[in-house]
């Protein structure tokens, strides 16, 4: 899975118009790229927009969602507070917000493929608002005497100053413009000139003439024909021509009806046209247009059966479409690879990896098993905070394809996903319990410290585990199919497990 970053060029402003109501809005723009720096081109995406008040983490104030299209160079634009609003905000109605009762900042979420998965690319504090929409209460300007500039004066026929009001809505100032910038009159000719005005073009005994506003000829006219008159160019032979056909023949005629030069012959023949391609009796034929046929004795293939076939897989079956299926055996179990054990059931054998700071994303087809680190990772995605706390004690975590943990400092190997070993985040975060499949047993790596009271509870019983005064045997623990799983305690923030599940029949 890739990671994708979003890169913020430009918040714009909540923006107001001098003489409107301020637009419930705030422009944003950014450019979205990927983990690799490369522009996400021409794709829909998906935005979560919050505004949080008192502080990044603080009150979340409106919550809305938008799917923008990124344009050629991977830039998009959307309009905060027009989005689709998500439940879970204080306030149901953007112009609610009370943008003058403390600190407000705007989070941005992330979803490069729009499929609802969303990835936190930080908050920011609005550090200046025109405050337009806290300050569109003042609608009503008392007075104003001077201003600085003129926004336009319609009209004045002798004037000393033309006075023009712009009456601004969100602010307490009317502006007066007490100069006019251009005061016309029309007098005669404005200019003064009578030869520079628009002039005609005229057509008179064959001679082209420029025609001044009073009627006069501006200067010598140009002869287009010779003076008894006909075509401008004095040729009566060069006209377009059209083409007609006579005694199958092809002739160009003339303006004056003549033809002109040899015909051409064309072919009347109604035996000799484009045929089409038909099929008769198994065999592909010939269709003349008189709608008779030349069989040409080649035949085609009108069986259903020995088509070209597909091959599919179905777990451990094999099979062929429109034929037979074949189960296939292993030898293959769990834990029989080489270094296996309940930590690492996949064996040690694998692309080894050493991970400092930054995120990594667990390469698509790949289980992550953390052999070393330190006494917690940083697991993404996984809650409403960035990241997720989660323990490595007793044991190290197992984590999927496409997970993200971030400043892992840690060492571990990558192995190829089996349909024997499934590894597993069991998130109670947003699921708050979690049942075994059938068929199944799971394997809990990690997320219970043995230094701290371990609760969980397991089919409706309250059970410890792993603390180390307390817990006797192994561990690992293993929970068959069908077992509920919850949390023990009412209010979960972080509680994640990792592990692994195989067939219960292995």
């Amino acid at each position: 899975m890739r990671n994708l970053l979003l890169i913020a060029l430009l918040i714009g402003a909540f923006s107001s118009n001098l003489w409107a109501q301020a637009p419930q809005a705030v422009c944003y723009q950014a450019l979205a790229k990927d983990n690799q720096n490369n522009n996400i081109l021409e794709s829909t995406i998906g935005i979560r927009a919050t505004i949080v008040r008192g502080s990044a983490n603080g009150i979340n104030e409106w919550i809305e969602i938008h799917t923008p299209q990124t344009d050629q160079f991977g830039l998009f634009t959307i309009e905060i507070g027009q989005g689709s609003v998500v439940p879970g905000g204080a306030q149901t109605a953007f112009e609610d917000i009370e943008w003058g009762q403390g600190e407000y900042w705007l989070r941005i979420e992330f979803d490069p493929f729009n499929a609802g998965n969303y990835e936190l690319m930080g908050a920011n504090k609005i550090i200046s608002v025109p405050y337009a929409l806290y300050a569109e209460g003042a609608n009503t300007a008392a007075s104003a005497e001077t201003a600085n500039t003129a926004i336009y004066a319609d009209s004045a026929g002798v004037a000393d100053f033309a006075q023009t009001a712009a009456f601004s809505q969100t602010t307490d100032t009317a502006f007066i413009a007490n100069t006019a910038l251009v005061a016309l009159t029309t007098i005669g000719d404005d200019d003064g000139d009578s030869t520079n005005e628009l002039q005609t073009l005229s057509f008179d005994n064959g001679e082209l003439s420029i025609v001044a506003p009073d009627g006069s000829i501006v200067g010598t006219p140009v002869a287009l024909s010779s003076s008894t008159g006909g075509s401008l160019d004095d040729s009566n032979t060069n006209e377009l021509q059209n083409l007609i056909s006579q005694g199958g023949q092809l002739f160009l005629e003339n303006p004056d009806g003549n033809t002109n030069g040899d015909g051409v012959a064309f072919d009347n023949s109604d035996t000799n046209e484009i045929q089409s391609l038909g099929l008769e009796n198994g065999e592909l034929v010939l269709e003349n247009p008189d709608g008779s046929s030349n069989p040409s004795g080649i035949s085609i293939d009108t069986s259903a059966t020995n088509e070209i076939q597909t091959l599919s897989i179905d777990g451990n079956t094999i099979s062929l479409s429109g034929g037979n299926s074949i189960e296939l055996t292993t030898t293959e179990l769990p834990f029989s690879a080489p270094g296996a054990s309940y930590d690492l059931p996949q064996g040690i054998y694998g692309q080894y990896v050493v991970q400092g700071v930054g995120n990594y994303t667990v390469p698509n087809g790949k289980t992550f098993w953390i052999l070393a680190g330190g006494p917690h990772v940083k697991l993404k995605g996984l809650g409403i905070s960035p990241f997720v706390i989660h323990p490595t004690t007793p044991n190290m975590p197992a984590l999927p394809s496409g997970q993200v943990v971030e400043d892992c400092m840690c060492t571990g190997v990558l192995v190829d996903n089996s349909l024997l070993i499934e590894s597993l985040v069991v998130n109670f975060i947003q699921d708050g319990s979690y049942t075994v499949p059938e068929g199944k047993v799971f394997f809990v790596k990690s997320g219970l410290s043995n230094d701290e009271i371990g609760y969980l509870k397991v089919n409706n019983e309250p059970m410890e585990f792993l603390r180390s005064n307390f817990t006797r045997g192994t561990r690992i623990i293993a929970f068959p199919a069908g077992t509920l799983i919850e949390p023990i305690l009412a209010n979960v923030d972080d509680l994640i497990l990792t592990g692994f599940l195989i067939d219960e029949e292995l």
